[in-house]
């Protein structure tokens, strides 16, 4: 068995929405990660009516019980503060742990409007580019989780210096996307939380081209102890998916 340090919390993405897939098939999904020992999942939200999002989230939260953490991703539903409390309203009776990007990115104040109104901590910056525009964020308290994505932000260095900045405000950092690149981070940062996991590669289409996938323990990510990011490229997968002789 590895020791705690070898390993890092992740969560398992999914719950997307798909034509035909009822609450019951949800709950299914979900399910079935914790079955795989996770402690925490995610799932979309926001784009039915706010009864018919109220049946998926109790379906889930069914499903997976009272103990796993249940991730909220609205994927930036919503585009006025009623709204969003109105669904947040059917959402919080079901011990949601965040609600990520409720908003444009760019509509600061209304994540900032929000936060202050639910009990459900507001996720953001997944898209964020630089420590500046964080800084507003984090300034006007509009996030208590940052999502800062190192392959957006500006790199690993940046990145860092987005957690650090973070950390003088209490706010914990759930990177987005890439679990190769963000094992490492979350491994290596005191105020970080979660990996964001995908199981296959039906949404993480990246995964198709490395040599080496991520093995987990527990709901929990083993960090790789290879060189760099402890993963190559697959020449076949390359070569299957390049587009021309110069990809």
């Amino acid at each position: 068995m590895r020791c705690a340090s070898q390993t890092v919390p992740a969560y398992a993405s999914g719950g997307y929405y798909l034509e035909g897939k009822t609450p019951e098939h949800l709950g299914q999904e979900l399910a079935g990660y914790v079955a795989l020992g996770f402690k925490a999942v995610k799932i979309k939200v926001g784009r039915f009516a706010p009864k018919e999002e109220e049946a998926r989230i109790k379906a889930a939260r069914d499903a997976i019980g009272p103990d796993v953490l249940l991730m909220l991703d609205a994927n930036n539903a919503w585009s006025d503060l009623p709204t969003a409390l109105e669904y947040m309203k059917r959402y919080e009776p079901y011990d949601p742990y965040w609600i990520e990007e409720p908003f444009s990115p760019d509509d600061i104040e209304n994540h900032a409007q929000l936060a202050r109104r639910t009990p459900v901590a507001v996720a953001t910056g997944e898209i964020e580019a630089g420590r500046w525009r964080h800084q507003e964020l984090l300034e006007k308290r509009a996030a208590m989780i940052l999502q800062t994505d190192a392959a957006v932000c500006g790199g690993i260095s940046e990145w860092r210096r987005i957690a650090a900045m973070a950390a003088g405000f209490g706010v914990t950092m759930c990177p987005h996307w890439f679990h190769d690149l963000h094992v490492h981070l979350v491994a290596a940062t005191p105020n970080a939380g979660f990996v964001e996991y995908f199981s296959d590669d039906q949404v993480l289409n990246f995964r198709r081209l490395v040599d080496t996938q991520l093995s987990f323990e527990q709901g929990r990510l083993v960090v790789p102890d290879g060189p760099g990011l402890g993963f190559g490229f697959d020449p076949g997968a390359l070569e299957t998916y390049a587009v021309d002789q110069w990809a």
